[in-house]
């Protein structure tokens, strides 16, 4: 069972519950789409098959949700029915009754009852609970069975109740209230549960109703809204996604669970199939995931592939680095091999004098003694005992080439007989798996074996990957040229947005012992990473599992996407916040770790200035590369929206500019107000102004001046003057366009009856 359900079963037990209701979308029934309009979408493309519509699929759902929300402002209750919706397309009535009939048989077709939830139903019904549906929905009580529960005999039975079919709702307390007193409930021995942070946990609560709140830490929301802003094609379904998420048997609830449930565990089983698919077709009969990622995509693939019934390709770990590979690989017959090999050190983030030293078996000396955490990339600016520092090292080195040349055949040696011991199998006939970016330990795995694998699967690539383009093999999951949003690069850029954990606490591979097992040799553990790491794969584990246990398809590379696109450019505070408890260390050996993102980094971007570093950002991507890790999620931790805003995904107007309309109204502590503007703002905001018992004294239109008073959403719709006139002192600006105007035109007017204070509240 999983927390959620047990913690029902418990408060029911513990506190005498005699009623228990649920609300039934999203708590009991879920959908196949990433969010309740995709339906609408579907609808379009089935009605297209034998009809023409002059609209696509994304218009036709627009249509039909601002047809939802015309319907609900001229019901003074907003509560309808489904056929009072389509009076309000402008369809005419044979096209409104076949699109009205399409829509039930999609409901019908993409809806689902959670399994464990109908189990947990029966348990508390056959316990002698008494249990209750209630939703506030366009579809009526009979619809909702024929379309959901006709396969149920226990649910299909229960008293339901749908606030169309009672002009009453769950947000404002009307239902509750009704049915305390038409079904004899006392409220002390009743619990509710939903996954409205409103209508189902606050509203309940506040009536004496125990309630419990189905629900994510992240705004999944939120997060769908974003995916489907930034791309304009079918993302995968929201519901395998929150159930994995919300429905764990975890003990724990986290932020880093969900992320593992919710983001990545999509993204990572697409990518276990792909790489699945790739290895069938090469003929291969091994997968090697390269440590330290190997960790995480190693029992991910073994997972899938268990789950495919799949028996022809086996899975092992190969313990492998940029360090420990980098010596067996060079090439002693160029020429040119000791220059090269000092170039690639000065380039290794992190590298100590220190860790020169041992590498090149120096000596310890006066430059170590003086020198040694001193970073190699940067020591050419000094001076020792009037030499410059890095010529001396280098000559040091030098003038230990031959111990040099010993060492790189004595680790070439243990190399390979760490793979013939280990690993034990053709490496043609193998693929070889890795996070990926510019391929650089394939490419030295290969040189250091003499042999190509199958192929060099990569999750992504970098335009690096082609410096090796006449020699090894490569296939990206993500590359560098087939997405439009510059996801390879965003990765190649801030690759610590997701590497740590996919390493978890796991150390670098070093080199090999010299022993008869010939084993790695790893670097420290990144403890400080573990509990997050291992909540992260529950998470991700989840998901797989809750994903075939639901029944869906696989998941293509363009359904996730979106989900990857969402997570690198615009990440949540919650999700940024996280990576705050994360370190990371490059896998090259050096020994220093760094927090993926911390105070100072912050207080750098804000000296620079929030715009001015993301100008400069946003025209050089590797702007302040090695100092600023993951910009984005910096952005996100010092303001949520400034991605959102800046990415053109909101405006004024838009359901976030109303949702930042109405936390003003209830930091401001407004209970009751006037309203300014009966428009397009208005309508959108009205459900919100609804569901937090928000009340409107006057609604005011300057159209009212002109033509009279008229009628928008049941309410009169009044003139300044008259609202004034009679005591209008606190108004609600619902308005972004004009809002400037209209706070004059309030102030002006306010004069002229100078008989009371007049607050203005807007954008």
């Amino acid at each position: 069972m999983s927390k959620l359900i047990n913690t029902i079963i418990e408060y029911v037990n513990l506190n005498g519950i005699e009623t228990v209701s649920f609300d039934i979308f999203d708590t009991i029934i879920f959908r196949n789409v990433s969010c309740p309009s995709d339906i609408f979408e579907i609808c379009h493309r089935l009605f297209s098959k034998n009809n023409h519509l002059p609209f696509n699929a994304s218009e036709f759902s627009r249509i039909r949700s601002e047809a939802e929300k015309k319907a609900r402002l001229n019901d003074r209750s907003s509560e309808i029915f489904l056929d009072d919706i389509y009076r309000f397309t402008p369809f005419s009535d044979s096209v409104s009754k076949e699109l009205y009939r399409i829509e039930l048989d999609v409901e019908k077709d993409n809806g689902f009852i959670l399994k464990s939830m109908d189990d947990l139903i029966q348990m508390l019904t056959s316990g002698g609970i008494s249990v209750i549906l209630i939703s506030d929905m366009y579809l009526s009580k009979q619809q909702i069975i024929d379309c959901f529960f006709y396969d149920s005999t226990v649910i299909k039975n229960l008293p339901i109740y749908v606030s169309c079919d009672y002009k009453l709702n769950k947000r404002d307390g009307g239902m509750y209230k009704y049915l305390a007193e038409e079904k004899k409930i006392k409220m002390s021995k009743w619990l509710h549960v939903g996954d409205n942070y409103h209508s189902d946990f606050l509203v309940p609560e506040k009536l004496g109703i125990h309630a419990k709140h189905a629900h994510t830490l992240l705004d999944t929301n939120k997060i769908v809204d974003l995916e489907k802003a930034a791309f304009s094609f079918p993302l995968i379904s929201h519901s395998a996604r929150f159930i994995a998420s919300v429905h764990s048997s975890n003990s724990t609830h986290s932020v880093a669970y969900e992320l593992g449930s919710f983001v990545w565990g999509p993204i990572l089983m697409s990518f276990a199939d792909w790489v699945i698919e790739k290895t069938i077709k090469l003929n291969a009969s091994y997968i090697l995931c390269v440590m330290r990622e190997a960790v995480v995509f190693a029992p991910l693939i073994e997972l899938r592939i268990k789950q495919r019934n799949i028996s022809s390709i086996k899975v092992k770990k190969l313990y492998a680095s940029r360090k420990s590979t980098f010596w067996p690989s060079i090439d002693l017959d160029n020429n040119m091999w000791f220059e090269d090999l000092i170039h690639t050190i000065l380039g290794v983030r992190g590298y100590t004098v220190k860790d020169f030293y041992s590498d090149f078996n120096l000596k310890s000396d006066s430059i170590l003694e003086h020198f040694d955490s001193c970073l190699v990339r940067v020591v050419d600016g000094m001076y020792h005992e009037g030499e410059n520092l890095l010529k001396s090292i280098i000559s040091l080195a030098r003038g230990n080439i031959e111990n040099v040349k010993n060492n790189i055949l004595q680790q070439k040696n243990s190399f390979k007989d760490y793979y013939q011991i280990n690993i034990g199998i053709p490496y043609d006939s193998c693929t070889v798996v890795d996070l990926g970016g510019g391929g650089t330990i394939q490419h030295q795995i290969q040189c250091a074996l003499n042999d190509k694998c199958a192929s060099n699967l990569l999750f992504y690539s970098s335009e690096r990957i082609y410096r090796y383009v006449d020699t090894t093999i490569y296939s990206s999951f993500i590359n560098s040229v087939e997405n439009s949003k510059r996801l390879s690069q965003s990765l190649s850029r801030s690759p610590e947005c997701i590497e740590p954990l996919l390493i978890g606490d796991s150390g670098t591979t070093l080199k090999y012992k010299d022993d008869i097992n010939v084993s790695p040799i790893l670097g420290s553990n990144l403890s400080i990473n573990s509990g997050v790491f291992e909540e992260f794969m529950l998470g991700v584990i989840a998901y797989f599992k809750k994903h075939v246990e639901l029944g869906f398809s696989s998941i293509s590379t363009n359904e996730i996407l979106p989900i990857l696109y969402r997570y690198i450019s615009i990440p949540t505070r919650l999700e940024a916040e996280l990576f705050t408890l994360l370190h990371h260390e490059d896998n090259f050996g050096a020994s220093k770790t760094y927090p993926v993102i911390s105070n100072e980094q912050c207080e750098l971007v804000l000296d620079e200035g929030l715009d001015d570093f993301y100008q400069q950002f946003i025209k050089t991507p590797k702007y302040k590369v090695g100092k600023i890790h993951w910009p984005q999620g910096i952005f996100a931790l010092l303001s949520e929206q400034f991605l959102v805003e800046r990415l053109g995904l909101v405006s004024g107007e838009s359901d976030n500019g109303v949702l930042n309309l109405l936390e003003r109204i209830l930091d401001e502590k407004w209970t009751r107000f006037s309203v300014y503007g009966a428009g397009l703002f208005f309508e959108k905001l009205l459900p919100y102004l609804q569901e937090n018992n928000l009340k409107i004294d006057y609604l005011i239109d300057r159209k009212a001046d002109i033509s009279g008073r008229y009628k928008v959403a049941g309410f009169d719709v009044v003139s300044l003057e008259d609202a004034l006139a009679v005591g209008a002192n606190k108004i609600l600006i619902s308005s972004f366009a004009f809002k400037d105007e209209i706070a004059k035109n309030i102030y002006e007017q306010s004069i002229k009856h100078s008989t009371h204070a007049i607050d203005v509240l807007s954008l």
